[in-house]
């Protein structure tokens, strides 16, 4: 290396670290750092140094690799804290997704010898979550049936699971062997840092996307055993949802630890991915081990791992099809089935999030590139294939969503699509709006606020420390394929960042970079005159990132490993975290009628056995009429126009005066800190008559059976248990009504009956609610709470008594 590119390359590492020390500088300490106090760091420092001690010891004492110290102390830690099982489903869904996607692949390409098991295992993963998005639409998603479809591929294609079990064999052997050497500090980190990511994935989940959309899908799977694709109730109902359908799957079988856990799974395959982009490059394995090592300290992968986001699942398939692309251009005499596999991962990529789209432009210069080489007979056949799959898989959720709403993106770009469903305009967010500036490396890094909901650090200090010294490095260096992957990164990340200015949303393309980074570390040891300096660097950009760790969330900022110890410290710590967790666990408790729930809160709906009315987005009709109603009657109108009897109510939410409203419009019946639980005050619910005539001052809208009389005079009727007098109505499944009878005795005191027989739409019995009361001299009111059955469709109201004794009825009413 000449003495201006060292020189060049030594000016960039100490401009990044002196504005990196400048940006620290500025801030007010110790309130920047992303802890809720110092017991908080101390807390997950001794964690981290504990568990590194602790892989240090096995590698030295029983020559253990790393990794596997590593992975069973997490299941000695998921045993201790009792989550062996979804430990145990996370990694039976990884072999039975391996298995079926290499059957799938080997029927589908000519050759397949050097398709390795992670690109099988995110094939079969992407086939299951397809498949589970066709199934959804019944009341078929039972855990037996995801047991079933996991158990089938290990028994019915043996061949191939046993040679699964030989490759980890030699895997282990590998490793085995490995760990006799001396194994450097970076695998022991790595497992360390791992070790963390595993550990919060057992915590109970209190992240708002989670809550609000992600687990709250995989719960009404386990509640209603299918999802409604209602997109007037939730306006996300019809978007692309293979991550949630994966999701889903490990939730029924393992709970809501099976599902977190399937998302740090998928954190370890981009890990694996980053290996294998800078081994593709041509970097060495020690690099790849340090790009490893930047991408699970930083602490925007630490906020993907922590909750429930799919972009960890998206990333994966983006970052797979990319490496199959990238395949293809170098490899002139292999067969061209990289196009079929590169297109299959992008298929299942735009499944799982529209924001596909914005890195389909970058991946098309990868497909154009070099184009004498794809234009061949076989990658021509094979190219078409891809299409193929592409549009007859890829391409279902926006086929739905466009039969049904007229959008295929629904609700987005509905400004040019039009759909009646929603308003149109082309919804963005402008909270994160910051564009491409010049000192972008700097502003993700100290002004993280403004591209994602954190504080300080989230985007990770290597940005600032070593993206440009390495994009130099490899300039002077020549190292074409380095600039390659840090093209493609740069490149998404300006597509991107013109639409919105979201650091989730370029996930995948600063694991690109990160690989980026380990190609020119793999390199610049070569160099002794850099080394130190290199190594200086990377020393600081992860002790950086694991201080400002939590950085790129709210939550688990005291790192609360009590909550693992015991069932009481994990209710303890969500009751105090986010009781509206405890006050869905109540309503679903009062509301064994499964009448939708208004969210009049945070919209938590996760674990809700209902519909949630949310008065935001999600819901923009229902917010409308909710911000329409100003007094408590018209407020419960319109929860009663949508079936609500319940109602939860946070004391911060909307204005004082709603917030009075609503109060005056139901009943508390429970409190859950600033979460309260509510019913609709039966003054305001029950208000809208549904017979005609209830007065009975004439016949109109009654049938009258023989024997049956009416009395112009006062208004009534004469009737008993063989001639009653009684009206249909329309009636909905599931919600309350009031039937009330006014009546007295006509001849001798004799009973009577407030009564309601339920039929379906076939106008079939169901069942009916009867109240029998004895009647009085005068005229009395009596009254019956009654709820329809679900698959109610009308009833029958009755004016009649309860033996062949005449009552006289002067008022009949369902309200």
């Amino acid at each position: 290396m000449t003495r201006l590119a060292s020189v060049t390359v030594k000016g960039s590492l100490l401009t990044g670290l002196a504005l990196t020390i400048w940006g620290l500088w500025g801030l007010s300490w110790p309130g920047a750092l992303p802890w809720t106090g110092f017991e908080a760091l101390a807390s997950f420092i001794i964690f981290l140094v504990s568990t590194s001690l602790t892989i240090y010891f096995a590698r030295r004492k029983w020559h253990i690799h790393p990794l596997f110290a590593g992975a069973a102390l997490a299941l000695l830690l998921a045993m201790a804290v009792g989550a062996i099982w979804p430990v145990i489903v996370c990694i039976w869904f990884g072999i039975a997704s391996a298995i079926l996607g290499r059957t799938v692949i080997s029927r589908l390409l000519v050759s397949n010898q050097d398709i390795d098991w992670i690109t099988c295992m995110l094939a079969g993963a992407g086939i299951y979550g397809t498949v589970t998005g066709l199934i959804v639409h019944f009341p078929v998603s039972y855990p037996g049936l995801y047991g079933i479809a996991l158990a089938l591929p290990i028994l019915l294609w043996w061949p191939v699971s046993v040679d699964l079990y030989q490759y980890c064999r030699r895997v282990m052997v590998r490793l085995k062997l490995a760990a006799r050497n001396d194994t450097s500090w970076i695998e022991v980190s790595i497992a360390a840092i791992a070790l963390i990511h595993f550990v919060v994935a057992l915590m109970p989940e209190v992240m708002y996307d989670a809550l609000a959309t992600h687990l709250f899908v995989s719960t009404q799977l386990a509640f209603r055993h299918q999802w409604g694709f209602d997109h007037t109730l939730y306006v996300w109902a019809l978007t692309p949802m293979l991550g949630d359908w994966i999701f889903s799957i490990c939730y029924l079988l393992g709970g809501e630890s099976g599902a977190r856990l399937a998302n740090v799974g998928f954190i370890f395959i981009l890990a694996w991915l980053t290996k294998k982009l800078v081994l593709w490059s041509g970097g060495t394995d020690r690099g790849a081990r340090g790009s490893i090592l930047i991408f699970l300290t930083m602490p925007l992968t630490y906020t993907e791992s922590s909750s429930l986001f799919i972009d960890s699942i998206w990333a994966a398939y983006i970052l797979t099809g990319t490496l199959w692309f990238l395949r293809r251009p170098y490899k002139n005499n292999e067969d061209a089935s990289s196009i079929v596999i590169a297109s299959l991962m992008l298929v299942f990529a735009s499944a799982t999030k529209i924001g596909t789209v914005s890195y389909l432009p970058v991946l098309s210069l990868i497909v154009l590139y070099r184009t004498r080489v794809l234009l061949t007979r076989t990658s021509i056949l094979y190219a078409c294939m891809g299409v193929a799959v592409f549009v007859l898989t890829g391409c279902v959720p926006y086929l739905t969503a466009w039969l049904i709403t007229d959008n295929p993106v629904f609700p987005f770009f509905n400004g040019i699509f039009k759909s009646s469903f929603y308003p149109s305009v082309n919804f963005d967010n402008l909270l994160y709006k910051s564009g491409l500036t010049w000192d972008l490396p700097f502003r993700v890094v100290f002004a993280s606020e403004k591209y994602l909901e954190a504080t300080v650090g989230a985007a990770g200090f290597q940005w600032l420390i070593l993206l440009f010294p390495c994009l130099i490095f490899l300039v002077f260096f020549k190292h074409y394929r380095g600039l390659v992957l840090l093209a493609i990164g740069l490149l998404s990340v300006g597509v991107v960042f013109q639409a919105q200015s979201y650091l989730r949303y370029i996930f995948p393309a600063t694991v690109i970079l990160i690989s980026m980074i380990g190609v020119a570390l793999s390199h610049v040891t070569l160099y002794f005159q850099l080394r130190n300096w290199f190594i200086t660097a990377v020393f600081a950009t992860i002790f950086l990132n694991l201080i400002f760790f939590n950085s790129g969330i709210w939550c688990y900022r005291d790192f609360p490993l009590k909550v693992l110890l015991s069932e009481t410290n994990r209710n303890q710590y969500i009751g105090k975290r986010l009781p509206i967790r405890r006050a869905v666990e109540f309503v679903n408790y009062m509301n064994p009628a499964q009448t939708p729930v208004a969210f009049f809160a945070q919209p938590f709906g996760a674990g809700l056995n209902a519909d949630a009315l949310y008065p935001n987005w999600y819901n923009y009709r229902f917010q409308k009429a909710i911000n329409e109603a100003m007094d408590p009657a018209s407020i419960v109108k319109v929860l009663s126009n949508y079936d609500a009897t319940y109602v939860l109510l946070d004391k911060n939410w909307g204005t004082l005066e709603k917030r009075k409203a609503i109060e005056d419009g139901t009943i508390k019946i429970a409190d859950f800190g600033v979460v309260s639980v509510h019913s609709i005050r039966n003054e305001y619910r029950f208000v809208e008559e549904l017979l005609k005539n209830p007065d009975l001052l004439n016949q109109e809208g009654w049938n009258f059976m023989p024997g049956a009389t009416h009395d112009t005079l006062t208004g009534s009727v004469k009737v008993t248990v063989n001639s009653p007098v009684y009206q249909v109505v329309s009636v909905k499944g599931g919600r309350s009504y009031r039937n009330t009878v006014t009546a007295r005795c006509a001849e001798i005191h004799a009973p009577g009956r407030v009564q309601i027989n339920w039929l379906n739409v076939k106008s079939q019995f169901i069942s009916t609610d009867i109240r029998v009361f004895d009647c009085e001299n005068d005229w009395t009111a009596y009254e019956q709470y009654v709820e329809a059955p679900v698959n109610a469709a009308s009833g029958v109201v009755f004016a009649t008594a309860d033996t062949n004794y005449p009552i006289a009825i002067k008022m009949v009413s369902l309200r």
